[in-house]
């Protein structure tokens, strides 16, 4: 881009008029600002400095906030044309903004939080699934070789009426649950989890009057569904992951329109202060 000839101006402008002519400024976009200061002679210390009713840096802060927003929908703003409309400009609230922002980002914090929480027990299903994978079918001796794992694999019987309760106990914790026959009201079960967890495991199993039991023929080669119970847990985690993402661009989305003016009236009022201050 060749450079234009330009002329140096100075203008005087009495407080009452300073809000039009600096509108007038940003409309017509065509002036490059210096500061009183870089002139020469007494102008500086005979004009005064105007007084934007707000920071720069603190609607700046706002305005990237909302950029981050736009920015899990594949947004970015535009300073161009209809988008930087002077005459939409109205004097911003930092406090109001902070708010509007505070709950949107709250909102967004626990999606992610959750995604997080998934991320890890994913995690954790996964390395419970390559310790199986390392051993061979489901004996007495895998039992045995556990101890020397990161899996705590047990054997026991519940009252019928308790396995919900149960189900429902361990379904916040990585772990694999088989029932096997049922034998005077109690319900035989497999069942499977990381030695990490051995608190949470043990305290869900008080509650449902877990008891210990020796491995039974039943049990023995279940390995195959033990693998494909994790495979179905794990595609099922994967699959809330993606629902998650989708609802975090979904919130954004619902308020792409307040967040696009709102970013558009922060990015006039930066500008306004800024030209106020030269």
């Amino acid at each position: 881009m060749s450079t234009a000839k330009m002329k140096q101006l100075i203008a005087v402008v009495l407080a009452r008029d300073a809000d039009k002519v600096t509108k007038e400024l940003l409309r017509q976009g065509v002036l490059h600002f210096i500061k009183v200061r870089e002139l020469g002679g007494v102008w500086e210390s005979g004009l005064e400095a105007a007084k934007p009713p707000f920071s720069e840096d603190t609607v700046g802060a706002l305005r990237k906030r909302i950029e981050s927003f736009l920015s899990l929908a594949g947004r970015t703003p535009r300073e161009e044309g209809k988008n930087l409309d002077i005459g939409r400009l109205v004097p911003v609230n930092p406090d109001e903004a902070d708010k509007i922002l505070d709950k949107l980002g709250a909102e967004l914090q626990e999606i992610r939080e959750k995604q997080r929480y998934l991320q890890q027990e994913i995690l954790r299903l996964e390395d419970m699934k390559r310790q199986l994978n390392m051993f061979g079918e489901v004996d007495s001796n895998l039992i045995t070789r556990s101890k020397y794992s990161f899996l705590n694999i047990q054997t026991g019987r519940v009252p019928q009426s308790r396995v919900e309760t149960l189900t429902m106990g361990l379904k916040e914790i990585p772990s694999v649950l088989l029932p096997f026959n049922r034998v005077d009201g109690q319900i035989n079960m497999l069942l499977i989890t990381m030695k990490r967890d051995n608190s949470r495991v043990n305290s869900v199993l008080e509650k449902v009057e877990w008891e210990d039991v020796e491995l039974s023929s039943e049990m023995k080669g279940s390995k195959p569904e033990i693998i494909k119970n994790i495979d179905k847990k794990l595609g099922s985690m994967q699959e809330e992951q993606k629902k998650l993402e989708t609802r975090s661009k979904d919130v954004v989305a619902n308020n792409l329109e307040m967040l696009e003016v709102m970013w558009a009236n922060l990015r006039m009022n930066e500008l306004y202060s800024r030209t106020q201050s030269y």
